[in-house]
């Protein structure tokens, strides 16, 4: 396997001794969730159409509180969802 970004086709004699061998594929990099999970983080994703969805926020919430804080506070974050603007209409 060969990295980097020369092009192996104008490299004369690296171009004669791999031909027909050589392959491109573009490797992406991870990104940072993906890196974090490998690292054994939890991660939280709250998709954008949740943040108005007042129980979707409660169970996020809940996960975000148990991490951090301990399962007690956060059963009374999510029981308490004054944090939340759609929790006072």
């Amino acid at each position: 396997m060969l990295t980097g970004s020369a092009n192996l086709l104008f490299l004369k004699r690296v171009a004669d001794s791999l031909a027909g061998r050589a392959f491109y594929a573009v490797l992406h990099p991870l990104n940072r969730r993906e890196l974090l999970r490998n690292q054994n983080h939890e991660v939280i994703e709250i998709p954008v159409g949740q943040l108005h969805d007042l129980e979707a926020m409660r169970r996020h919430f809940y996960r975000i509180g148990a991490v951090l804080l301990g399962k007690e506070h956060a059963v009374k974050i999510r029981d308490n969802p004054d944090w939340h603007p759609g929790s006072r209409a």
